[in-house]
């Protein structure tokens, strides 16, 4: 059906009574707020436009009043000692504003609501063409051209700001009263939990038409996609009476008002075994605007909206998300109770997969490996302990009895299998037998393709420090979207290399999804990412040693990225671009080349200094060392005092770049000269290109900068780059960083029976 005509729309829309701010401002509040929500990343005309839409609904006060509790709450968290960026877990300048002004907290509790449901680059296209509609079909007030930009921004604020609000509970409440129906929610793309674009087009107007004129307007919506977000929207947010007719659970009703508001005709058209394992597509519904005749006033059609995109994100909290997962799981084609013993089987053999998985996985470094290197060393081998795997287990399979014995006994089943030989457990090959042999064979490689997945999440929380403070954060459920996995190609036998920041990058889609991922962050490798109110960075993250930094660990923490200094928040913090500008540092030089050498640190670095700058929706930043080498020999010496500049992500590519030592039993620290041996040099310098100046035929390099943690990493700053091995312009020299459990002539000695040549940071 067309559109309805510019009159009987404007006519329907004047019913609604206009609702305004009730705060007044003064010019100079205003410009003072403008600030305000641009450092928080909003934008005041953007506000006031979607404001002048969404504040016209009154939320229900009990809802309105828990909303307000959770967001007021406050907590700041520094980035690390002395940072002047904090993690600000608190309500921005959209939220307080909202806070002190009902008019905008109507608002914002429906866009948090929206976001919630919603992939949120796609609500903010579907809401630019939306308003634009409403625009070209003369409502008044509606404002032309919205800001896709703007829109989006305050979208990212105003779910930043929100995170803490549980509307998975809200959803969760939703589908218990459809028990019958449980596998239509689990369907792929899940079409009923998420708007349509013409859905979100008429929601827009006709629930507040409807909650104007709730004996004379009812909302109609002729099948069940997005039923979940309507039956939110209209009951438990706006109050509203909704209806649905002929589920497979019969009539079911949201409220006690005898005369429904809204009305969800159940469609019999799609039947859930056309589904199989690939998408289910149900057609965009009508939307109608009836009268108390149940006479039509207005109608929205069903014409297809494919050129704007607005995509469903199935959130849940990460604690209990691998149960909810495996439920998921078996309940798409049958449906199994909550406490059926197949759910635990499962996650102890995914459990079991990412011990055996551990087992064999290293760190491919970001240096050339030479061929002739047989066994792969000790210290580049993935250690995630196993306490560590365990606590990630009983936080992702919370309310799953785990028995730790069966879990070893897939251990033993599993360790050194070729992957065509693996043992399915009984309990999955019980189940199977109920199906078709095509649809066995369909599932059982879903299922080993999931227990791949569970392992490699498992694991990458496993890397979480402090795992249990961050149990609340919200992930996206959508397996499809991780394959293939490190495991993928994995024959069972045999080393897996993965890369360093797997653990950081399967996190981040986990909290995002790819289609965020790839819209918000365009390209970029920030060590931080914040995402609806929750930041993952690197552990390494402050002024610490290399050799006690790991390049596993991961933070988690609640709170936005804030400047103390400007107060704005932002999204993600990345390198400063060009920072390792090389050709301005100095070659290598030899200090010492016979008899003996006295271990110390002739390249001090003097002073540290982190200079953050606001660039689009993240902060940039470079970290300053001023170095002094004064103390060195006047001959060796092009510059005495000098600056480097680098920064978190690329310090810690190069940590996963060295060999660190192993513990010896002798005396540390030694104050005595210790012996040169032949082809073992002493060097000083931080520019280790392919050429190496003067040191380049010395098969032992020992870099002299004992005792000077910030000279430790600017070494392995200077000679570890992240690129492709053995392109022109880098060394393919090894390192070796001496840790404090072993003395300097083991680490020495350690680098000399290796093949290849060698650089020993002292």
């Amino acid at each position: 059906m067309p559109f309805p005509t510019q009159f009987s729309i404007s006519l329907e829309l004047a019913k609604i009574l206009p609702v305004r701010s009730a705060l007044t401002y003064t010019a100079d509040s205003i410009l003072s707020l403008t600030r305000d929500l641009r450092r928080s990343g909003s934008d005041i005309l953007v506000e006031e436009d979607l404001a002048a839409i969404f504040s016209r609904g009154k939320i229900v006060p009990s809802l309105e009043n828990h909303f307000r509790d959770v967001v007021k709450v406050t907590s700041f968290t520094p980035l690390h000692a002395g940072s002047e960026i904090v993690l600000d877990g608190g309500p921005g300048a959209t939220v307080c504003r909202a806070l002190k002004d009902r008019h905008y907290m109507s608002a914002i509790i429906q866009l948090s609501f929206l976001g919630f449901i919603h992939e949120t680059t796609g609500l903010a296209e579907s809401l630019v063409d939306s308003m634009q509609k409403r625009y070209d079909l003369g409502v008044s007030g509606a404002t032309p051209a919205p800001d896709y930009d703007g829109i989006l921004a305050t979208l990212l604020a105003c779910t930043s700001q929100t995170s803490q609000s549980p509307w998975e509970m809200l959803v969760s409440l939703v589908e218990y009263r459809f028990p019958k129906s449980a596998r239509w929610f689990s369907l792929p793309k899940r079409p009923l939990k998420h708007l349509s674009p013409k859905l979100l087009l008429g929601a827009m107007d006709y629930l507040y038409l409807v909650q104007s004129l709730p004996e004379d307007r009812i909302m109609m919506i002729e099948n069940q996609m997005g039923l979940v977000p309507i039956v939110m929207w209209a009951h438990c947010i706006l109050g509203l009476t909704v209806w649905v007719q002929s589920s497979p659970d019969g009539d079911v009703t949201f409220g006690n008002s005898q005369n429904p508001q809204v009305v969800i005709r159940w469609s019999d058209d799609w039947e859930l075994d056309r589904a199989g394992f690939g998408n289910i597509h149900l057609p965009n519904p009508a939307i109608h605007l009836l009268d108390g005749n149940m006479e039509v006033v207005l109608t929205i059609g069903t014409e297809d909206g494919k050129r704007v995109r607005l995509e469903g994100e199935d959130r849940l909290r990460l604690r209990g998300y691998g149960t909810t997962c495996l439920r998921r799981l078996f309940n798409t084609r049958s449906m199994l109770s909550d406490d059926d013993p197949l759910y635990a089987v499962m996650a102890q053999y995914a459990i079991a997969f990412a011990i055996v998985g551990s087992r064999v996985m290293w760190y491919e470094p970001f240096v050339y490996v030479d061929p002739q290197m047989a066994d792969i060393p000790e210290q580049w081998r993935m250690k995630t302990e196993l306490w560590r795997i365990m606590a990630s287990s009983e936080l992702l399979f919370q309310g799953l009895r785990i028995k730790k014995n069966e879990i070893n006994q897939y251990v033993k089943r599993l360790q050194g299998v070729p992957k065509r030989l693996r043992a399915l457990p009984t309990s999955l090959k019980t189940h199977l037998e109920g199906y078709s042999t095509v649809d066995a064979r369909n599932l059982k490689d879903f299922c080993l393709g999931q227990v791949e997945l569970l392992a490699l999440w498992l694991l990458s929380f496993a890397q979480v420090i402090d795992l249990e403070s961050c149990s609340d954060m919200q992930l996206i459920y959508d397996p499809s979207q991780m394959d293939p996995t490190p495991f993928t190609a994995w024959k069972g036998i045999g080393m897996i290399a993965i890369e360093p920041e797997l653990w950081l990058t399967t996190i981040v889609q986990l909290m995002m999804g790819d289609t965020e991922s790839m819209s918000l962050l365009g390209g970029l490798e920030p060590f931080l990412i914040s995402h609806r109110g929750w930041s993952v960075f690197l552990n390494r993250i402050g002024d610490n040693d290399p050799g006690k930094a790991s390049g596993q660990l991961i933070s988690i923490k609640r709170g936005v990225p804030t400047s103390t200094r400007t107060n704005e928040r932002k999204h993600h913090i990345s390198d400063a671009p060009d920072i390792l500008s090389i050709e301005r540092w100095d070659l290598p030089r030899i200090i010492d080349q016979r008899d003996s050498y006295l271990p110390r640190c002739v390249s001090p670095v003097v002073k540290r200094r982190e200079y953050y700058s606001s660039r689009g929706r993240g902060f940039l930043l470079s970290i300053r060392f001023d170095v002094d080498e004064s103390g060195l020999d006047q001959n060796l010496v092009e510059r005495e005092q000098f600056s480097i500049y680098t920064s978190y992500r690329q310090l810690h590519q190069g940590l996963c770049g060295v060999l660190k030592t192993s513990p010896c039993p002798h005396p540390k620290d030694s104050d005595k000269a210790l012996r040169l041996d032949l082809g073992v040099v002493t060097v000083t310098g931080f520019r280790w290109t392919a050429g190496e100046g003067e040191v380049q035929n010395q098969h032992t390099c020992i870099h002299l900068v004992k005792g000077d943690a910030r000279a430790r990493w600017l070494v392995i700053n200077g000679v570890i780059k992240k690129g492709k091995p053995k392109i022109s312009d880098l060394s393919d020299r090894q390192v070796m960083l001496r840790c404090d459990d072993c003395c300097e002539g083991c680490a020495v000695q350690a680098a000399r029976e290796r093949h290849g040549n060698w650089l020993v940071i002292l």
